[in-house]
Parts: structure tokens; C-alpha cells; sequence
């Protein structure tokens, strides 16, 4: 479970400089504070995991991951748009390395939501 650990590390440093820089922005608008919410919110199946407790309800888990989901599939539709409409080597490496990373981020809070079966019989 380290590798988990560091990767919720990452993904919260990530988090965290988004947010100190979001005060900064020169056309700051409301779906930059929604951004930030969501992905504050996405913090938690990732912590949940990494750690293995039950941070929130099981149901609101499998909503965040479910959202998250059909926010990857709609990315990965318009990453095969953008690769079809500018093929080029550097848009395939690209291409890849965003699928590997939709993957890192998603594997998580699908194992969260809906395979950690002993997880939720010991608490919630």
C-alpha cells in the first residue's frame, strides 16, 4: 500500500498548488472554484484507499468515482479527436502518457468504491 501513499501524496501536492495559485488567476470564474471543490473531493476515495479506512458512505464513494469516471471517458474521447486531428509522434507520446495517468487516477477509486468488500464490513 506505499505506492498508494505516494501516490496520494502527489496527487494532494497537486491539489494543494492548484489551489494557491487559483487566487492568482487573471480571469478567475465559477468554474474554477467548482474545479477546486470536485477535486477536493476526488482527495478522498484516493485517501480512503491508500490508507485503507472509510473516510465517507460508501454511496458518496462510488458517486465521486463514478463522476470521475465519465469525466475520463469524456477526456479520453476528445484526446482521440485531438490525436486523430493532429497526428504526430509527440501527440501519440502524449496521448499515451494522459491514458496512463487517467488510469493511476481512476484504479484507485474504482478499488475504493467497489472492491474493497472487507473495508466496509469492518466500519460503515
Amino acid at each position: 500500500m506505499k505506492k498508494w501513499k505516494v501516490l496520494f501524496a502527489i496527487f494532494s501536492f497537486i491539489y494543494v498548488i492548484s489551489l494557491v495559485q487559483l487566487p492568482f488567476e487573471d480571469d478567475l470564474t465559477i468554474s474554477d472554484f467548482f474545479g477546486a471543490v470536485t477535486g477536493g473531493l476526488t482527495l478522498v476515495p484516493l485517501y480512503g484507499f491508500a490508507y485503507q479506512v472509510v473516510v465517507c458512505p460508501r454511496r458518496v464513494a462510488q458517486l465521486i468515482a463514478v463522476l470521475n469516471m465519465l469525466l475520463a471517458t469524456y477526456l479520453l474521447y476528445y484526446g482521440v479527436l485531438v490525436l486523430i486531428g493532429y497526428f504526430t509522434i509527440g501527440q501519440v507520446i502524449a496521448t499515451i502518457f494522459c491514458v496512463f495517468f487517467l488510469f493511476v487516477f481512476i484504479y484507485p477509486q474504482y478499488m475504493y468504491a467497489f472492491k474493497c468488500e472487507k473495508l466496509w464490513q469492518k466500519d460503515v
